[in-house]
């Protein structure tokens, strides 16, 4: 028998095949399905270029009261009968997107109703908890950066947290007595370019920013591009030179334990923005990688996407097949990871971006995702090279060469 629920979510999956609930929510001490969910709404990561540990979060709405011990785990996930059914339709691994979001219910509110009881949970991935914890570490010097990032952000006190880390990594240049969360983690992340982000199986992973370039741009050879005529409504882009830009000045430790300094941009009456590092030793070319996206932010007044939302259903439900790959490929992001513009969109966005947020909207009448974009340059100092026109859309309708509306489009 096919699910019934109502709503346009569920007539596009009964269309698809999918006749099942879309979700499972579990927690320590309950299971509930679509019978039971008004709303889940999560989000991953930010908008910044360089956020250091940003935790991922989510609000469920359930069409019951609420119970459970808040501090309860809780996993989102798809169904194993619709994560099977997408993973077809898309030609991705359902392994790839089953989950969505692992995390700690922090509060969890009841409301009474005309229809009846109902109950909002708002959860946070478990690195939230790390910056309460006042556990000190002795880091010494010559320690891998990744190392004391992980002594740092896996106490004993927060169990659930598995740490994975990608790329090789500087040194430590001195001993950090006393070193804590809270007093050290932006010294070793957000500072120096390392991302170190939730995924949404609740894996914290450390990624080095030479790692992260090399693998992104292996990435293009594989990966269907972002098109214009996937986002809900025409895309914006701009401009923003809001802040006199600022001589930038960069100071740590080469290899052979001299002090290395650089700067770039400005002009005698520029303001200077300075960044000591000397607590990092250089064993690779991060520091001169974030040097150079730093001087980007300042000097490199370039066009960007602030976010393109969406619409999953569309994409699932095309006749199109690289519409569904597209949607599998989405569904599959983590926040952090890169997507590639090419031809159809206007000639100064084209290239690689960093997908640095996530938000994802699911409800009886919508399945949407809004990717907060970065471009290349700002992340990795350099120019991105050019995105294959690896589909249709993109070699067929170059953005010189196209004059259709956007709603033809």
């Amino acid at each position: 028998m096919s699910y019934t629920k109502q709503g346009r979510l569920y007539r596009a999956l009964e269309r698809l095949g999918i006749s099942t609930p879309l979700l499972q929510i579990t927690g320590d001490t309950f299971s509930v399905t679509d019978d039971q969910i008004t709303s889940v709404s999560i989000s991953h990561g930010g908008t910044d270029p360089s956020p250091g540990i940003q935790p991922s979060t989510c609000e469920t709405v359930l069409q019951r009261p609420s119970w459970i011990k808040t501090g309860e785990g809780i996993a989102v996930k798809l169904t194993d009968t619709a994560a099977t059914g997408i993973a077809a339709r898309t030609g991705i691994p359902a392994l790839r997107f089953t989950e969505r979001f692992t995390g700690r219910v922090g509060r969890q509110t009841n409301t009474d109703t005309p229809r009846g009881l109902s109950a909002r949970l708002t959860a946070a991935s478990w690195s939230a908890q790390l910056s309460r914890t006042n556990v000190e570490f002795w880091i010494s010097a010559q320690v891998r950066v990744h190392d004391a990032i992980r002594y740092l952000s896996t106490p004993a006190a927060v169990p659930q947290i598995q740490f994975i880390r990608y790329g090789t990594f500087d040194t430590i240049a001195a001993d950090i007595p006393d070193a804590s969360y809270r007093n050290t983690i932006a010294s070793l992340t957000s500072e120096i370019g390392v991302l170190v982000r939730d995924t949404r199986a609740g894996a914290l992973e450390a990624w080095a920013l030479p790692y992260r370039k090399t693998w992104a741009e292996q990435q293009l050879a594989n990966s269907y591009p972002l098109t214009r005529s996937q986002a809900i409504s025409p895309a914006t882009w701009e401009q923003p030179n809001e802040d006199l830009p600022a001589k930038v000045r960069g100071t740590w430790i080469a290899p052979d334990a001299t002090v290395k300094s650089r700067s770039a941009g400005g002009t005698e009456t520029s303001i200077d923005e300075r960044h000591d590092w000397t607590h990092i030793r250089e064993q690779t070319d991060a520091l001169n990688m974030r040097f150079e996206a730093l001087v980007a932010q300042q000097w490199n007044r370039i066009f960007r996407i602030p976010s393109i939302t969406i619409d999953l259903l569309y994409l699932l439900s095309s006749d199109k097949a690289y519409h569904r790959g597209q949607a599998g490929m989405i569904l599959s992001l983590n926040a952090g990871d890169t997507i590639g513009l090419s031809g159809d969109w206007y000639k100064d966005l084209r290239g690689i971006h960093v997908v640095s947020g996530i938000d994802e909207k699911i409800s009886q009448n919508e399945w949407t995702i809004t990717l907060s974009l970065i471009p290349h340059l700002l992340v990795f100092g350099g120019a991105s090279p050019a995105v294959p026109a690896l589909i249709w859309e993109s070699a067929t309708y170059p953005w010189d060469e196209d004059s259709r509306s956007w709603d033809n489009v």
